[in-house]
């Protein structure tokens, strides 16, 4: 067993660790590729302010965001989406925007 390390930001560090988000979807790195089912995940907020492990259950290898999103189920990967929904995909919009070089770079993404 290895426990690796990750970082993240509000709201998805709350939901996570209150087991509302059970799905984490990450590009499929180096990093990622060293996952195993069974290995820990100690994640830490973006800020420093606070930690929690989760255990790895299940591991699979999508070849797009879109792929690893609909296999993962939204409800799992984005619980927060209704909240989202009534704000008009504004934040929806922001995070593709922002997160649209590192979708650029890889093929692979994996859901954790």
């Amino acid at each position: 067993m290895t426990i690796h390390k990750m970082k993240l930001s509000e709201p998805y560090y709350n939901l996570v660790k209150t087991n509302k988000k059970t799905v984490e979807i990450r590009v499929y790195d180096e990093k990622r590729k060293q996952l195993s089912v069974g290995d820990k995940i100690l994640f830490t907020k973006t800020d420093g302010s606070g930690e929690f492990r989760r255990t790895i259950k299940k591991l699979s290898v999508s070849k797009n965001f879109e792929t690893a999103l609909k296999r993962s189920t939204l409800r799992k990967a984005m619980p927060n989406l209704c909240k989202i929904m009534q704000k008009k995909w504004c934040i929806i919009n922001l995070f593709l925007n922002r997160y649209k070089k590192i979708i650029k770079l890889s093929d692979n993404f994996i859901i954790i």
